[in-house]
């Protein structure tokens, strides 16, 4: 009977049945509640305290140093984790997602069906990793929508964008291309146009324009028929874009408004100005666009000649 109670493993045997932690496990059964662990799919679109990102941030902090502790047989400690604190599947879940820890993945596949999962391919994709969204595709992870190709598009990621197209349903949203326009990302837009059918929104080519992006501006001017408004090249002037401007002004019929040239003067754009005045684009170069603009203080931050200030401050008499 000695012997019996003496052995390694019978002990093993009777402790599995028994409730506890281990002691290694303490700190990280200690670190978050059941309840907030079984929230997390629900904060993917939470930037606050309880954004995911955060969770998983201060999870790393003694998830990583205690899986790195376990080198020689990970998966066993893993498991053994997991049966003692079986919510913890969760933050682990994420954090193999923004990590890229692909082992970790395939054992929290084996005892919990990733696939149910909320929102899980939305945030892989947000993650960003190829071989991380394939993978949880490849196990039917039903935790995706529109957001997913949404990010991609905004995040510049051609690749998973294409890999959404050709492999889910979800389809995406107006927001894709407006968001790749705005991020200047053309590869994007153009896949976009050809392949998908939900288009963009009237301001696309507005927005393209104020970010200086003139490459999605042509592309959209040649291939849809969204057009663009005033705005586009009120916010071109404003921001320093000449080139865009220019080419507004050659190409485009809509012009713009008094917003150009008290936008380029605001902000010190000496070249838009002197444009603006040369080939008397409509409504920015009439004295009412001026108004109020002949005392005009510049931002510190500019750092203009001061022969340039004076060209600035009687450009209000200067044009008529």
């Amino acid at each position: 009977m000695n012997r019996v109670l003496r052995c390694r493993d019978f002990l093993v045997a009777i402790t599995r049945f028994q409730r506890g932690v281990y002691e290694d496990l303490r700190p990280l059964a200690a670190w978050i509640d059941r309840t907030t662990c079984l929230a997390l799919p629900t904060f993917l679109h939470d930037n606050g305290q309880t954004s995911i990102y955060r969770i998983v941030q201060a999870f790393h902090a003694v998830f990583d140093p205690w899986l790195a502790a376990s080198t020689v047989d990970s998966a066993a400690a893993l498991h053994r984790l997991f049966q003692c604190v079986h919510h913890l599947h969760l933050p682990a879940l994420f954090h193999s997602i923004v990590y890229r820890r692909l082992d970790v993945l395939h054992v929290i596949n084996e005892r919990s069906r990733i696939a149910s999962i909320d929102n899980v391919l939305d945030f892989a994709v947000r993650s960003g990793f190829d071989d991380v969204v394939r993978l949880l595709h490849s196990w039917g992870a039903q935790g995706c929508s529109t957001y997913a190709m949404d990010t991609a598009a905004h995040n510049c990621n051609l690749r998973l964008v294409e890999f959404l197209h050709a492999n889910r349903s979800e389809g995406c949203t107006a927001d894709a291309m407006d968001s790749a326009a705005w991020q200047g990302h053309l590869d994007v837009v153009r896949f976009l146009h050809s392949h998908r059918h939900e288009g963009c929104s009237e301001r696309m080519m507005d927005w393209a324009a104020g970010n200086g992006h003139l490459n999605i501006v042509q592309f959209l001017d040649a291939n849809r028929t969204n057009g663009c408004t005033t705005f586009a090249m009120d916010m071109a002037a404003e921001r320093g874009h000449l080139h865009v401007v220019q080419w507004l002004h050659t190409n485009r019929t809509e012009g713009c408004t008094a917003r150009a040239m008290a936008g380029a003067l605001r902000n010190g754009h000496l070249a838009i100005i002197e444009y603006l005045k040369v080939h008397q684009v409509a409504a920015a170069t009439t004295s009412a666009a001026l108004a109020g603009l002949d005392c005009i203080r510049l931002p510190r931050h500019v750092g203009i000649a001061a022969e340039d200030k004076s060209h600035l401050q009687s450009a209000a008499v200067e044009i008529s």
